[in-house]
């Protein structure tokens, strides 16, 4: 399903003359003349649409979607002007007459129409009102969106597309949208790169914020395939936790930015991407062991407000020491870890309580804040998770401080 949304402003409405000059609008195949870009886009043919949503302001030129009054809509046509133009006791042009507006140009186009009208000025006062008003509009859209930027003041598309966003925020988002400009010397532009930029922005934000790959996956994969393979399987070892061979990604990674200087001519935005991913793999591989790469990555979790992951990423943190410690090379091995966590505790009394609290709280985030059956512990509460992982992570630090130089 698609939502066509347009705008519609106040034009020349200050001197005698149409709201908006007469253009010949090239669409490629077809040329239409008309003073009304949006009325050319319907004639064109060159677009699907299911339903069109008209935005404008109590004072805009509404009258201009339906040509002139010699038209068989003229009665419409002079209210509209007469509303518009003079103010109507309500300010503007009435929430009936369009209504009837709605009417006349969804029996035109054949599709249901909304006109939404609002304030003209946009201040302090209003701003978060009106912001409101597009989210709903934008809530409520089709998955697929064609935005005629054309005829508005210019705030309006840029509220607009703040709303589109907000609605791609939740799990029903947009799928595919087309922005288009109808130039006065008849020029008709697409503006897609404006929300590929905004797609751009948000698939580098969900990976280095929430490691999520995938959208960031599918813009490199094109031109960077090296790239888009470790990403994804960086970013699905994150998400999933599985870290006790994420060096082996990591050096996967190392290679991939490598390759990168292969590439000829890349997208400029990709020289970004391409030296945060190597901040990114410098951060989990400074260190020669690797209990303290896996430390840097609990640092990244908690950084990220995501404490859970970050307490059981300690732990993680303190099992590979043990290997480092031992300097045992069969990481991961359930059995092995316990005998050396055993061994460990033993022989380092002064530590083997922080070790033990450490333990305790990777059991309770791990088993989804529950506390065994004998602890005479009251109900953990969620906002001691980051006290728990500060106390942690410095025990760890004083450990390995101690115990790798």
């Amino acid at each position: 399903m698609t939502t066509l949304i347009s705008f519609i402003g106040r034009g020349r409405k200050d001197i005698e003359a149409d709201a908006y000059r007469k253009v010949d609008y090239d669409f490629g195949s077809i040329t239409v003349s008309s003073s009304c870009f949006l009325r050319a886009l319907c004639a064109s043919g060159k677009y699907q649409f299911d339903n069109v949503l008209v935005i404008g302001t109590y004072t805009s030129s509404w009258s201009t979607l339906i040509d002139d009054c010699s038209t068989n809509e003229g009665e419409l046509w002079l209210k509209l002007e007469e509303e518009s133009t003079s103010g109507s006791p309500g300010g503007g042009v009435s929430v009936q007459t369009l209504s009837e507006l709605e009417a006349a140009l969804s029996a035109r186009w054949k599709v249901p129409v909304k006109c939404l009208a609002h304030d003209q000025a946009l201040n302090e006062d209003n701003a978060t009102h009106l912001l409101e008003r597009y989210c709903t509009e934008a809530a409520s859209a089709d998955s697929n969106i064609i935005m005629d930027i054309t005829h508005s003041f210019r705030w309006m598309p840029m509220l607009l597309m703040a709303s589109m966003q907000f609605k791609n925020s939740f799990p029903s988002s947009l799928s595919h949208i087309d922005i288009i400009y109808g130039e006065e010397n008849g020029k008709v532009r697409c503006l897609d790169a404006v929300w590929k930029g905004f797609d751009l922005a948000n698939a580098c934000s969900i990976f280095f914020d929430k490691f999520e790959p995938e959208p960031l996956v599918a813009l490199l994969d094109g031109f960077w395939p090296s790239g888009a393979k470790a990403i994804s399987r960086l970013g699905r070892q994150l998400q999933g936790n599985f870290l006790v061979h994420v060096n082996e990604t990591l050096a996967q990674l190392k290679n991939a930015l490598i390759d990168f200087k292969n590439i000829s001519d890349p997208p400029l935005w990709s020289q970004k991407v391409y030296k945060e991913l190597w901040i990114f793999h410098d951060k989990l591989s400074s260190s020669p062991f690797h209990c303290r790469n896996i430390l840097a990555l609990a640092e990244m979790f908690a950084e990220r407000h995501l404490f859970g992951q970050a307490i059981i990423t300690l732990r993680l943190s303190y099992e590979a020491f043990l290997f480092d410690f031992f300097e045992e090379i069969d990481y991961g091995n359930y059995e092995l870890t316990e005998k050396l966590d055993d061994r460990f505790k033993k022989a380092n009394g002064n530590f083997r309580n922080k070790a033990k609290n450490l333990d305790y709280s990777r059991n309770m985030v791990a088993h989804g804040g529950a506390v065994s059956v004998d602890s005479s512990d009251s109900k953990p509460q969620i906002d001691n998770l980051p006290k728990a992982y500060k106390s942690s992570r410095d025990f760890l630090i004083k450990l390995y401080n101690e115990k790798l130089e």
